[in-house]
């Protein structure tokens, strides 16, 4: 007699992790970009990774978050090629994380990934405190890796009235 073997899973498993990544408050900006790439974990195959909120913190106000497929290089002037994930106001902090939750959520699956724009509609340059780059990756765990991005300074999202500094 054969053995049949499933392809795939036919159950859920949630796991629910938070991915840290380090706070040296190098500069504020309006807006940052940054792409997420989700990989596969040979130890512990993952047909999708959820990623359902976003934390930051600064002067913040009238925020903004947005995704594009492919990374969001050559696509930081063009905000027809993002769907919005996220509209509305939080109250400035500069001491401890605000959470943006995501609706609908960012959904990877291995080998995937996209541009994240987190951006702030504030009338200054104060809205996000933003890092310099100090390695090829922000961050990385079993999962997902964050890559370092780019920042932007002006108030109208996706706007070339501000400059851009990467990385």
């Amino acid at each position: 007699s054969a053995l049949l073997l499933q392809n795939e899973a036919d159950f859920l498993v949630h796991d629910s992790f938070t991915a840290d990544t380090e706070d040296n408050e190098d500069h504020t900006f309006s807006g940052i970009m940054f792409d997420i790439a989700c990989h596969e974990n040979r130890k512990r195959p993952t047909a999708a990774v959820v990623i359902d909120a976003i934390h930051v913190r600064g002067g913040l106000g009238r925020m903004g978050v947005w995704i594009t497929e492919d990374g969001y290089e050559g696509k930081q002037l063009d905000g027809s090629r993002w769907t919005q994930l996220y509209k509305g106001t939080l109250e400035s902090s500069w001491g401890s994380l605000k959470k943006i939750s995501l609706s609908p959520p960012i959904v990877l699956i291995p080998n995937q990934k996209v541009g994240v724009y987190v951006h702030s509609s504030e009338n200054n340059d104060e809205g996000i405190v933003y890092d310099n780059q100090r390695s090829d990756k922000t961050h990385a765990d079993a999962y997902i890796t964050v890559l370092p991005g780019m920042a932007h300074l002006a108030c109208d999202p996706f706007s070339d009235d501000g400059p851009w500094w990467g990385s």
